[in-house]
């Protein structure tokens, strides 16, 4: 439900994380262990 001028945007599963989870995936300072924890995100 939304106001009659609201648009809406798709966002990937992928962008959400990116976004939601900045600060925690920013925090993890092996890539390798960054990575696999966006990974596990993503698949959440």
């Amino acid at each position: 439900m939304a106001w009659p001028t609201a648009e809406f945007g798709a966002i990937g599963p992928e962008g959400a994380v990116r976004l939601g989870y900045k600060r925690e995936l920013d925090a993890i300072e092996d890539p390798v262990e960054q990575e696999g924890e966006f990974r596990r995100l993503v698949d959440d």
